[in-house]
């Protein structure tokens, strides 16, 4: 829900703060006070593009709102587009005279794509002229999905169908690999050989370097381990036979001194280290030995590793021992294609028919809800004053046609005249009796679904009366629900509001400006008497509008 908007030197409006509450609120005003440029700079915080010409005179325009979105279940979409997560969410547009445009997510800097994408999360507007949700069939069905509360059975079917529309591509990548496999045949198998013949270990080869380093050198490795033992631990003149003479001298004065105490500990560990220093030693010196054969053995297999790595462009024995796998699968798939086809077709086929499946069982749930929803969207066109109306959801259901959406099409059948058959809505309906079907619709999803803020922007335009008391009502009742924000020159509707806003200008010789402002009930009286009467009502105008407000 919309909790603030600020604005600044936007347009008309140099500095303003519109805090809606929760259920219905009414914004009134005069034409040209400014209640546009409101949605204009709303518009903006949801990703639509900005005009240098708005910008006022006082440096770059700000406007920034703040949502509440704990109840949307937004996390994904906010860690998928990596973005800080909060229930209470601010977005931030920053507008310069010279076009720069700058957008941000909690602080965060983002494009208007994602904008785009997050307000249509959270807000909806519409208007006397909007084209509404009833261009494409999709649009269509997710109303009647969320009558039906379809939203489990939907995900249950989509996941089918992903898994039919992977079946079907591996079943095409297999008929493709079919007729490149067998020109391909020769040249794996004899690639395949090689690595067969060499067989690559990423264990054993790992340190054939080493191995070949040590055997081209061992009589010198041999004799300087040697040599170094000897120094170390090979008569009474070696480093470890005088520095256990110094121990032993040493320890007579430990208890007289802290400090050679400390010394002869660490002689004592060093002693330790370097006789096993010396044991590694004597050992690397008596197992290594001189062999040619061996050498010669390991100077061909990295010869030939590195000629196989070159040709696979392997960067590592690693890889190259994937690549010996990949061509044993290649192989396999060679020889065993018709059968990893068939296998595939047989897959595919019970995918098929689970598709089917779900997407009838998903389609007589939305012949059951389509038939409520029009019986009831029809009755309330009645109530709108289009007495004759005729309104009805026409589902086409095409097993051969399965989508995401499932097998069904849909068509809103609309019209407005007696004696005269219903036609698809796009051509049958005037933009004043879409505003109405589409009203409509909404008022019923409201009792349904969770909807993001409705902004209804004079969508009652061309009513009046009986009429425009009922879309109050209809406004009142989604209030109860959700939030909704109405612009309104209705006092029947204005009447309805849980909060009620002004918008109004004032002007001096130079400039103007518009602000917009709570109202009080004596205040909501005064406006809704001068929506009746226009300027100065009277008595009478007074007690209607009083009427009004307090009616039920």
């Amino acid at each position: 829900m919309l909790t603030s908007l600020y604005i600044k030197n936007f347009t008309l409006i140099e500095e303003t703060k519109f805090e809606p509450g929760s259920g219905l609120n009414i914004i009134t005003g005069e034409t040209g006070a400014g209640k546009t440029i409101m949605l204009d700079a709303l518009g903006l915080t949801l990703g639509h593009r900005a005009d240098p010409k708005s910008v006022g005179t006082k440096g770059k325009a700000i406007i920034e709102a703040e949502y509440n979105i704990d109840t949307l279940g937004l996390e994904i979409f906010f860690e998928s587009h990596d973005l800080d997560y909060e229930k209470s969410l601010r977005i931030r547009r920053e507008i310069t005279a010279e076009g720069k445009s700058r957008a941000f997510v909690n602080d965060t800097p983002t494009t208007l794509s994602v904008l785009s994408q997050l307000g249509g999360y959270l807000i909806e507007i519409h208007t006397q002229n909007s084209t509404y949700d009833f261009k494409s069939s999709a649009s269509k069905l997710g109303i009647v999905d969320d009558y039906g509360q379809n939203e489990k059975r939907l995900n249950i079917y989509q996941k089918a169908f992903s898994f039919l529309k992977e079946t079907k591509r591996k079943l095409n990548q297999l008929e493709h690999q079919k007729s490149s496999l067998s020109k391909e045949q020769d040249y794996t198998d004899f690639l395949l050989q090689e690595l067969i013949e060499l067989n690559p270990n990423a264990l054993s080869d790992k340190d054939i370097e080493e191995k070949i380093d040590t055997l081209g050198n061992a009589e010198e490795i041999s004799n300087i381990a040697g040599q170094s033992a000897f120094s170390l631990d090979g008569n009474e003149q070696s480093i470890l036979s005088k520095i256990s003479k110094m121990k032993a001298e040493i320890r007579n004065f430990t208890s007289m001194n802290a400090s050679l105490n400390e010394v002869w500990e660490r002689l004592d560990s060093n002693l330790i280290e370097l006789r096993d220093i010396s044991d590694l030693l004597q050992k690397i010196a008596d197992e290594t030995e001189s062999d040619p054969e061996e050498l010669s053995r390991l100077n061909e297999r990295f010869t030939q590793l590195q000629s196989l790595l070159r040709k696979h462009d392997a960067r590592s024995i690693e890889e190259l021992v994937q690549v010996k796998v990949d061509l044993e699968e290649k192989s396999f798939n060679s020889q065993n294609i018709d059968q990893l086809i068939q296998e595939a077709q047989s897959e595919l086929l019970h995918a098929e028919e689970d598709c089917i499946k779900l997407a009838k069982s998903l389609h007589t749930e939305r012949a059951a809800a389509a038939e409520k929803l029009s019986n009831l969207v029809q009755l309330e066109l009645k109530r709108l004053e289009i007495k004759d109306a005729k309104f009805s959801i026409e589902l086409l259901f095409e097993a051969k046609n399965l989508n995401s959406n499932g097998g069904d099409t849909a068509q809103f059948m609309f019209s407005a005249n007696a004696g005269r058959a219903a036609g698809s809505i796009e051509k049958s309906a005037s933009g004043g009796e879409l505003s109405r079907v589409f009203f409509c619709i909404k008022s019923i999803l409201a009792h349904k679904v969770q909807l993001p803020t409705l902004i209804f922007d004079e969508a009652d335009t061309g009513v009046s009366g009986e009429v425009a008391q009922r879309m109050g009502i209809l406004m009142e009742e989604m209030g109860e629900k959700h939030q909704v924000i109405a612009i309104t020159h209705l006092p029947q509707v204005a009447s309805k509001g849980d909060h009620h806003y002004h918008v109004s200008k004032s002007s001096t010789v130079n400039s103007s400006s518009s602000h917009i402002k709570e109202q009080t009930e004596v205040q909501r009286i005064q406006i809704l008497a001068e929506m009746i009467q226009g300027r100065n009502p009277d008595a009478a105008a007074q007690a209607a509008a009083k009427n009004l407000l307090h009616s039920i």
